[in-house]
């Protein structure tokens, strides 16, 4: 655990990260993919910003960023061989972090979603609270064309949220064969 000001990575075969770290001021990507180990976050201050976020330089694992009202942020995510971003706007009732993540696959439980596995995009996304409240979000997740199975028809696409007890329907606004625009209110 750690406080960084700003972290400019050079590591082209990448950086394990260890402990949560909060960079204070600026995460500008060069070269490599920085590895959150387990649960551990890449925190970015109130005030904080990345830069250069692309296919070869993101976060595979957790990253979270400070919230104080309905800002759109950019989180540069993937996993060990994507890079899969998410744009989050919060729709925020109480300043906090919110951080996100993404992982291969489908959720390990679809019992009462809705969803039909075998139609689906086999990836989740969690975003979690750090103190932060909020009344609803507008969100765009990304995926890699790989991920999406055979059968899926992108204009007929469904989203759900599941909330620690039960799954949510969430509003799909826009998809696209690699996207899809969300909004929960």
């Amino acid at each position: 655990t750690g406080s960084i000001a700003t972290f400019i990575p050079f590591n082209n075969a990448g950086i394990n990260i260890g402990g949560d770290q909060t960079i204070t001021s600026q995460l500008a990507f060069n070269y490599g993919i920085l590895h959150t180990v387990g649960n551990n976050r890449i925190i970015i201050g109130d005030g904080a910003y990345v830069i250069n976020g692309s296919s070869t330089t993101y976060i595979d694992g957790n990253e979270e960023f400070y919230f104080a009202g309905p800002l759109g942020i950019t989180y540069t995510i993937g996993d060990p061989n994507f890079y899969l971003p998410i744009q989050l706007t919060p729709l925020i009732a109480t300043s906090g972090g919110i951080a996100a993540r993404t992982d291969a696959g489908d959720y390990s439980d679809l019992t009462g979603s809705g969803v039909d596995a075998d139609k689906s995009i086999n990836r989740t996304w969690t975003i979690t609270s750090s103190g932060a409240t909020t009344t609803g979000y507008y969100v765009t997740l990304h995926w890699d064309a790989s991920d999406v199975d055979p059968l899926v028809n992108n204009s007929n696409l469904i989203a759900r949220m599941f909330n620690g007890s039960s799954w949510e329907p969430v509003t799909v606004t826009g998809s696209t064969a690699t996207s899809i625009d969300l909004q929960y209110t």
